[in-house]
């Protein structure tokens, strides 16, 4: 399986996030009753379900485990004027989030490491909050990450977690199973196959507190087929040539999106709090 810093420093995952996504590593949330706005409004709709949920104050301090080019932790230290710390393993993506805090003009209300967030450098109940945004699947040990958030959360902090849902891998298809693994191989996402049903909720209140879990699928689901619609027809060559695997984001933006509507797919707000006051 390839690393994940391989993955995210490819030049087709940068190409894409930087031309399609603008920076973003996420998908939208579009509000029920305004399924009509941009993707950029729904980038932020998704910032808001994360603060919300995390019940966000101007004092606290938070943590972005596995924060990316910083495109959430940039837009959340703006607009709710907390002080994010984001920790990210790939030394290029964290470069890129304190060039984007820089450019914001934030540099005093975020902090970028490069780190593995399975061994975090911070002492014990150093957070207010923590959030994770589509990255644990990518945790080779994801039992290990949720003991270190416990660990650097303050006694009755909150977690945040939005992240992949899917049906028992059992339930695919043949061919869906092989495109799974596609995905999974390409990405680096070895836990991936952990966000059955009610398993991660299980894992949280295993190794944080009580959690509850919140089916956003529908919300999402515009979002991802915005990016079917635009890899659809390069996709039919992809396929015809049997290069799923040097294509992986091509390969979730069709794939994913036609298991998505047979519900072999979703996705979740995972919210959690740390036991104590």
């Amino acid at each position: 399986m390839r690393t994940v810093q391989q993955y995210y420093q490819s030049i087709s995952a940068n190409l894409g996030y930087f031309f399609v996504m603008h920076g973003s590593q996420h998908f939208g949330y579009y509000p029920t009753e305004k399924s009509n706005i941009s993707e950029w409004e729904a980038q932020k709709a998704h910032h808001d379900v994360i603060a919300k949920n995390l019940n966000l104050q101007p004092e606290d301090k938070v943590l972005d485990a596995g924060c990316g080019q910083g495109f959430v932790a940039a837009d959340i230290a703006s607009r709710y004027h907390c002080h994010i710390t984001g920790i990210d393993i790939t030394p290029y993506v964290v470069s890129r989030a304190k060039y984007r805090a820089k450019k914001a003009g934030i540099t005093n209300k975020t902090t970028f490491v490069c780190g593995d967030y399975q061994e975090l450098p911070f002492e014990d109940n150093s957070f207010d909050k923590i959030y994770t945004v589509e990255t644990l699947c990518h945790a080779p040990n994801l039992e290990k990450a949720l003991s270190e958030f416990n660990r650097v959360l303050k006694p009755g902090g909150k977690l945040v977690s939005m992240e992949y849902t899917q049906d028992f891998v059992s339930n695919f298809s043949p061919y869906e199973k092989e495109m799974y693994d596609i995905v999974v191989e390409g990405t680096s996402s070895p836990s991936l196959p952990l966000f059955t049903k009610d398993n991660y909720t299980k894992l949280l209140e295993k190794f944080i507190g009580p959690a509850t879990q919140q089916d956003i699928s529908d919300n999402f689901e515009p979002s991802l087929r915005r990016l079917y619609n635009m890899a659809k027809i390069p996709y039919k060559a992809i396929k015809f040539l049997h290069l799923q695997h040097l294509f992986v984001n091509s390969t979730i933006a069709v794939e994913f999106y036609h298991m998505a509507k047979k519900g072999l797919l979703g996705y979740s707000v995972y919210t959690t709090q740390k036991s104590g006051v």
